[in-house]
């Protein structure tokens, strides 16, 4: 969308966007998520945490399921995806 200078210059001039999308800095995004954030909140280690706990059990309650499982990368995902595809034994949360 934005491959030319010209392009890019325009687009920087726009102070209105009707999808309400405007571009943020690096700077403005890590500032509006430190606004969001509980300051006592501890970090996630490794898929365990509160924040990762609550995000799980929030899509397992959407989807309707048991459980859910946050993987942050299809690279981490795939060997599991795989092994649910090819077993012989159902998921969990399936029966």
């Amino acid at each position: 969308m934005l491959d030319t200078p010209e392009a890019k210059k325009i687009f920087k001039a726009c102070h209105r966007f009707l999808t309400h999308d405007y571009p943020k800095s690096p700077r403005q995004v890590l500032s509006e998520l430190v606004e969001m954030t509980d300051p006592e909140l501890e970090a996630d280690r490794y898929g365990q945490g509160e924040v990762i706990t609550r995000f799980e059990g929030e899509v397992a309650a959407l989807l309707g399921k048991e459980a859910a499982v946050f993987m942050p990368s299809g690279t981490g995902s795939t060997p599991r995806n795989i092994e649910c595809c090819f077993s012989s034994e159902e998921p969990p949360g399936d029966t």
